[in-house]
């Protein structure tokens, strides 16, 4: 299903890279599982190059034990 605004093939996606990205992009399309391609190529890559950089600084913070501003699916603050 199509999100509007978004790529909603490989090659859309392909096509909103610059050079350096779309070297990452193919490295990773190519050795990513089948059964991760939906979750590390389609949900990562069809974002904005500044919603992927959100989306990481994001998964840094949490990396290092910091989860202020992230909630539960039912809108609760997350503990661990």
């Amino acid at each position: 299903m199509a999100v509007e605004g978004r790529p909603a093939t490989i090659a859309e996606i392909r096509e909103r890279l610059g050079p350096e990205e779309r070297v990452e992009f193919e490295e990773q399309l190519a050795n990513t599982p089948f059964d991760q391609l939906y979750a590390k190529i389609v949900l990562e890559w069809a974002l904005t190059p500044e919603e992927r950089a959100e989306d990481r600084a994001v998964l840094e913070r949490v990396r290092a034990g910091d989860f202020s501003g992230l909630r539960n699916l039912d809108g609760t603050p997350f503990a661990p």
